[in-house]
């Protein structure tokens, strides 16, 4: 455990209030507190960024490649490192490569990919995100029409059995996937978005009941 630090800027945006004279405290990575300047430990070690704002960092939740290499055609570390150099220069402290619909030995390679980056230190790569292939082919757009499918339990146990602690979001269609499947997932802790779908309302709704998190780009055509 490394000692608590403090890093004071000279506005301090909590992603609810803009705050003056604060102070954000960090103990072995994670922000503990944030608290007024006159509060701290005058023997704490503090960092000053006087002109500047301290703010949440962006999160990349959907992005495919970076200088030239889409991760799917390219799933190895290298393609990480140069997708967390573009998020972060573009102001995105993390991100998550996304795989869109494609065999599943792709899927495969790409968890195996951000495990051993995780292993070897490499930071800003939060886990994968699967878009697809388990969505509506009437609005699949740029997606790989014979690659769609809807899944059996079977594949999707196995999926997330073989994804385990990397794969973090799966995009799908509601409609074309089995109340069994969308518990299943749900309870895995992975998250949820509705995608490339033509979900009735009530399909929606009731996909949202059993724990979808969000909603992509539901009309593409």
């Amino acid at each position: 455990m490394t000692a608590a630090k403090a890093y004071i800027a000279k506005l301090i945006f909590t992603g609810e209030q803009w705050l003056q004279e604060h102070a954000a405290i960090v103990e072995d990575g994670i922000i503990k507190d944030v608290v007024p300047v006159t509060a701290l430990d005058p023997l704490m070690e503090a960092a000053y960024f006087d002109n500047s704002i301290l703010a949440p960092a962006f999160i990349d939740l959907q992005i495919y490649g970076a200088y030239e290499k889409l991760f799917a055609i390219y799933p190895d570390t290298d393609s990480l490192q140069l997708l967390n150099k573009y998020s972060s220069g573009g102001g995105a402290a993390f991100c998550m490569p996304t795989v869109a619909t494609n065999q599943p030995e792709v899927f495969f390679q790409c968890i195996d990919a951000i495990r051993l980056y995780w292993q070897q230190g490499g930071e800003g790569i939060l886990g994968l995100h699967a878009e697809g292939p388990w969505i509506n082919r009437s609005k699949r757009g740029a997606h790989i029409s014979s690659l769609i499918k809807s899944p059996s339990l079977k594949e999707v146990e196995s999926f997330i059995h073989y994804g385990k602690d990397v794969l973090k979001i799966i995009t799908l269609a509601p409609e074309v996937c089995s109340k069994e499947v969308i518990d299943l997932i749900h309870s895995s802790g992975i998250k949820i978005f509705t995608g490339h779908s033509n979900a009735t309302y009530e399909e929606a709704i009731h996909s949202f009941d059993n724990g979808i998190s969000a909603v992509t780009h539901l009309y593409t055509p």
